[in-house]
């Protein structure tokens, strides 16, 4: 006899889950339980809501993100439309929203998250006037643009512990994170070995919405730090070869950039050095 999934016992956890703890990831991980079910419809719709709902919140990675398990199950012009509607959704406008989630299931999903409490989503809520800063690329380029530089990235899955990029490698891959964490550290100096613990220096912790690769996709130059995954983690990564294809660096894009790479080359020589090696990486930023 075939379970639906308002009589399956994962979902129904999920939802109860959802009510303590409104996230949309718990929303996401609905939808990919309905997909497995072979719900397909309602799970395209809770998916495509929760995708909605993080690019009215200015997360475009995790938007993304939420979006890949159903990437197989449309056809390149769906898809290239469901990418700039995202992209429309980045200004914060609660109308266009619900607009939005309502021609997907008439808005089922988005009661749900309504009814878990999400404070941003209530009818009555005011309108933010504080926007969270534009994602590198994704957050400033065009919807067109946007679409076409998501299509020509690709989303990785990385258990907890995989090493994602190796200090002194090669590489012109600018990743972001859509879920997990990440920790980044370098090797001490030749000469200074103590300034590192078991021949580490710790430089950060990265969780959803940071970047990181941003060294090798602005000058081609070899990796000066390894990043490995502290949890399960799903990468947007993006090729520059592909980003200059598309939409080539204007002012903006690689102004935003710029700015990564600056704040990541000081925190860079501070770990290095005898005097600031001894902080904690909270402390040298």
């Amino acid at each position: 006899m075939r379970v639906t999934p308002d009589e399956d016992e994962v979902i129904v956890e999920l939802k109860m889950t959802l009510m303590r703890d409104p996230s949309l990831w718990t929303l996401a991980n609905v939808g990919e339980r309905m997909l497995s079910l072979g719900e397909r419809v309602r799970a395209m719709a809770t998916l495509r809501t929760a995708a909605a709902v993080f690019a009215h919140r200015g997360l475009m990675v995790q938007a993304v993100v939420a979006l890949e398990p159903i990437r197989h199950l449309c056809d390149e012009g769906q898809r290239h439309a469901d990418l700039i509607q995202l992209a429309e959704l980045r200004i914060g406008d609660r109308e266009a929203l619900r607009h939005h989630v309502n021609a997907l299931d008439g808005g089922a999903a988005f009661k749900l998250l309504q009814q878990s409490g999400a404070r941003d989503l209530d009818d009555d809520a005011e309108e933010s006037a504080v926007l969270p800063a534009p994602a590198p690329l994704l957050g400033t380029v065009e919807p067109e643009q946007f679409a076409s530089l998501v299509s020509a990235a690709r989303v990785t899955h990385l258990s907890a512990g995989e090493r994602v990029v190796a200090e002194g490698e090669g590489g012109q891959t600018l990743y972001g994170i859509g879920r997990g964490r990440v920790v980044v550290y370098c090797t001490p100096p030749a000469d200074r070995p103590e300034l590192g613990d078991d021949g580490r220096i710790y430089l950060s912790s990265l969780s959803e919405g940071d970047f990181f690769g941003e060294f090798g996709f602005l000058t081609a130059r070899p990796r000066t730090a390894t990043v490995e995954t502290i949890t399960d983690a799903w990468l947007l990564e993006l090729d520059r070869a592909a980003a200059d294809n598309l939409v080539g660096l204007d002012s903006e894009n690689a102004g935003l950039l710029l700015d990564f790479y600056k704040e990541r080359v000081a925190e860079l020589q501070m770990a290095k050095s005898p005097v600031f090696a001894v902080l904690e990486p909270h402390q040298r930023k």
